[in-house]
């Protein structure tokens, strides 16, 4: 959040509730929409994959069937687009590859430009609440669409 915010509150329980933890220890296996940045709900996904991979390995038998039948749930992991399915079970080892690649990446590259200011500019009042999600989705596509237009 930079010091020019216009909606520091806002901002401030966007980052809170990124930060806080989103399941219990209770209920490892509870469904994300996303890679949790929180290290404890990131770990519970982590375990949780696994476990499901366990028990459909031990239902079907290899992995040769398992990738054979396609035994794997579609799952549509954000609220638009297609579903998507994991193309093979996945391993420990698989895991902990993603664990270093998310442990070793220290810059977030995002544009310093006209497009993303024009993002930047909708999403404060969305996570004000003063608009939805369909309305801030509307209004970033209809300026990103004129500046577009304007540039050609």
């Amino acid at each position: 959040m930079s010091a020019a915010c216009r909606y520091k509150d806002a901002a401030w329980e966007y980052i809170r509730g990124l930060l806080e933890s989103r399941v219990s220890k209770n209920q490892p296996l509870t469904t994300f929409l996303d890679i949790p940045i929180n290290l404890h709900d990131y770990e519970l996904l982590l375990w949780g994959e696994l476990q499901q991979t366990n028990r459909l390995l031990a239902e079907v038998g290899s992995v040769e069937k398992f990738l054979k039948d396609e035994i794997i749930a579609m799952r549509r992991h954000f609220n638009y687009g297609p579903e998507l399915h994991l193309m093979r079970p996945l391993t420990e080892e698989e895991s902990q590859r993603h664990r270093d690649l998310v442990n070793h990446t220290t810059l977030l590259y995002w544009p310093d430009d006209e497009l993303s200011d024009i993002v930047w500019d909708s999403l404060g009042p969305y996570f004000a609440g003063d608009w939805t999600l369909d309305h801030t989705i509307d209004i970033i596509q209809s300026r990103a669409t004129l500046y577009v237009n304007e540039q050609r």
